[in-house]
């Protein structure tokens, strides 16, 4: 590797490097080298695959704790995978949960007609940018997270299906994101003053939630296009701020939106002359309920612990839960846990249950005897 030629196409590259483990031919820029994973390392798996990143801007990429250049060999160790496997269990089993438990809700918003408002339909769109959210990031895990001879695939056919897929995925997570806002908005607008005009209220949510998440990707779309990034887009860049800045304004207006809502809602149960202790447990529990709506708990997702650590998979763990989970834990407090929902559920139910009874009608044979009985009676008080 040392003596061949150096590519001469006058293009970007990070120069052929060892590492004091593997040796890395010259790459392009933006895109992923890969090498087996050594022999030599402890419980490492030859037949796994390591990679090494060279940055669009033609240096290899440095690890942000140590700012030295770093492989990741990560996979290499064996027992990398259970813990992974693990992992991706919880992801499947969440988002399984989020959309089976979205479907149900979505199949009662739109049979009980009379449930039909503009709060709903925002819990609709809402619902809607889950499941896809979640559908495509199932696939994502399925196809291409633990896919990687279609990552080191140069066939452009399958680069470019795998990209979209990645595009699809940040599309949706991003929508799902600014319906939050909608959300946040529409609660903002019921409590504490109107943001949008009565007549073109919904317009705005949908131009908000399904339009707007367009600019931010498109935006990193055609960036990472011209970078010519390969490796499916699977690898962090430094364009990832393009999709991350607009999802952090959002649940800082979304935080502001909800201290906001929970002061008024502390000064309107004041005006009634509500004792302050119960004041507090009421403002309480609307925040609560209000998080896993507004999203306000991906917050803590910035922070990090030490890799390699015990630590490491408790935080991964707990955020794939509250990741996944999401849409299942707003499905209960917005459908399964809703009393006028369940009311409608339930009167549904009992009608359904008195039109189709469980049990068989009583057979002609039962009924004879009373029809015996009856003529019985005629016949004794008929006069001689």
């Amino acid at each position: 590797m040392m003596t061949d030629p150096y590519p001469t196409d006058g293009g970007l590259y990070c120069n052929r490097t060892f590492d004091s483990w593997s040796c890395w031919n010259d790459t392009r820029a933006g895109e992923i080298a890969y090498a087996h994973c050594p022999v030599f390392i402890p419980n490492s798996d030859p037949s796994k695959i390591a990679h090494k990143v060279c940055m669009p801007n033609g240096e290899w990429f440095r690890h942000p704790e140590t700012n030295i250049t770093w492989s990741n060999y990560s996979v290499c160790d064996s027992t990398y995978h259970k813990k992974h496997f693990a992992g991706l269990i919880v992801w499947y089993i969440g988002y399984s949960a989020s959309i089976i438990s979205l479907t149900i809700s979505l199949i009662i918003f739109f049979y009980f007609k009379n449930l039909s408002c503009p709060r709903i339909t925002l819990h609709k769109n809402l619902f809607f940018s889950f499941i896809f959210n979640g559908v495509s990031w199932i696939l994502w895990f399925a196809i291409v997270a633990e896919n990687v001879d279609l990552v080191k695939n140069p066939d452009k056919a399958v680069q470019v299906s795998c990209k979209i897929l990645n595009v699809m995925c940040q599309y949706f997570q991003t929508c799902n994101y600014f319906w939050m806002l909608c959300e946040g908005i529409h609660l903002h607008t019921l409590i504490v003053v109107a943001v949008f005009s009565d007549r073109s209220r919904l317009t705005h949510y949908y131009l908000l939630g399904w339009v707007a998440p367009f600019v931010p990707v498109t935006i990193y779309t055609t960036l990472r296009a011209v970078e010519q990034h390969t490796g499916c887009w699977m690898f962090e860049t430094d364009y990832e701020f393009i999709i991350a800045g607009p999802i952090i304004a959002v649940l800082v207006i979304n935080l502001v939106l909800l201290l906001n809502i929970v002061r008024v809602l502390c000064s309107k149960l004041r005006a009634v002359n509500t004792p302050a202790q119960h004041d507090y447990k009421k403002a309480v529990r609307a925040t609560l309920i209000l998080l896993p709506l507004l999203g306000l708990h991906y917050i803590i997702m910035p922070v990090q612990v030490s890799t390699d650590t015990i630590g490491e998979q408790i935080y991964d763990l707990l955020i794939a839960i509250m990741i996944s989970f999401q849409g299942f834990f707003v499905a209960c407090i917005y459908c399964f846990f809703n009393g006028e929902v369940m009311d409608k559920l339930y009167r549904f139910i009992r009608n359904f249950l008195l039109a189709h009874p469980l049990s068989n009608p009583p057979s002609s044979s039962a009924r004879a005897p009373k029809k015996a009985t009856t003529a019985y009676k005629k016949t004794s008080t008929t006069p001689a």
